[in-house]
C-alpha cells in the first residue's frame, strides 16, 4: 500500500500527478486522513509492518509548497506494540494543529494520548503527553475532541463498576484532569459519544447513545 496526494488548483477540472507520502510501501498501512492549509498538508496514516507485526505506527508525512516547489517531512508520531485497536483523529483550533488517538492494548491498559504537530503554520511535532489511562476494567472504549485541543470526551467500560463517561481537560501546560460527567446502571453502555463547542460563551454540549437493555435513550 502507498498513501498518494494529489491536488488540482482549477476546481477539479485538472490533477497533478499522485506522489507517494510514504517512504516505504506497506501492505498494512490503513486510516488516511489529510489536514490541509495555505501551504503545508499533513497527511496521518496507521501501519503494521510487516517485518514486526506485533507493532502499530501512527506515521505522519508533512507536505510544504512554496515558489521553489514542494518539500516532504516524514514524522512517527508514535510507536507501539500489542495493540488491539488504534483510532485517532485530527484538530485544528485555528493556532495549532494535532493528533489525539487511543490505544487499545491487549495486555495492558487502553491509553489516550495528545500531540500537537504544526504550530502558527511551522512544523512543529511536540511532545506526547497522556491524556488518561483506564486503570480499572477493560478499556476506554470511544473519544471524542473537538476544534479545541483542550477537552476530551471519552467512554470507560469497567468489570464490576458501571461504564462511565469522562471529560478530560488541560488548562495551559498542566496536567490533565478527568471528571465523570455520567455514570451508567450496569446494565447499560456509552455508545457514540460526541463533544460540541459553542465559542462565543465558551461552553460545550455533550450528545452520547446509551444502550439500557433493548431501550435505546439519547
Amino acid at each position: 500500500t502507498t498513501v498518494l496526494l494529489t491536488s488540482s488548483q482549477d476546481a477539479g477540472r485538472s490533477w497533478t500527478t499522485p506522489f507517494a507520502l510514504n517512504e516505504t510501501p506497506s501492505p498494512r498501512i490503513s486510516d488516511p486522513r489529510l489536514w490541509a492549509s495555505d501551504s503545508l498538508v499533513q497527511a496521518t496514516w496507521v501501519d503494521k509492518p510487516e517485518r514486526t507485526p506485533q507493532t502499530t505506527r501512527l506515521e505522519a508525512a508533512f507536505l510544504t509548497l512554496s515558489g521553489k516547489g514542494r518539500k516532504i517531512q516524514r514524522e512517527l508520531v508514535q510507536e507501539m506494540s500489542d495493540i488491539k485497536t488504534l483510532s485517532y483523529s485530527v484538530w485544528d483550533d485555528g493556532k495549532q494543529m494535532g493528533l489525539t488517538w487511543m490505544e487499545r492494548h491487549t495486555r495492558s491498559p487502553s491509553v489516550v494520548r495528545q500531540r500537537v504537530t504544526v504550530r502558527s503554520g511551522q512544523i512543529s511535532p511536540g511532545e506526547t503527553s497522556t491524556v488518561a489511562q483506564s486503570r480499572e476494567g477493560f478499556h476506554f472504549a470511544e473519544f471524542a475532541t473537538s476544534h479545541r485541543p483542550d477537552l476530551v470526551l471519552m467512554t470507560e467500560k469497567k468489570i464490576i463498576t458501571p461504564p462511565t463517561l469522562q471529560a478530560c481537560s488541560q488548562i495551559g501546560n498542566k496536567s490533565w484532569e478527568c471528571e465523570k460527567i455520567h455514570i451508567t446502571s450496569g446494565s447499560s453502555d456509552i455508545l457514540a459519544p460526541m463533544l460540541i463547542a459553542e465559542e462565543a460563551e465558551n461552553l460545550y454540549r455533550v450528545i452520547f447513545h446509551e444502550v439500557l437493555f433493548k431501550i435505546h435513550i439519547m
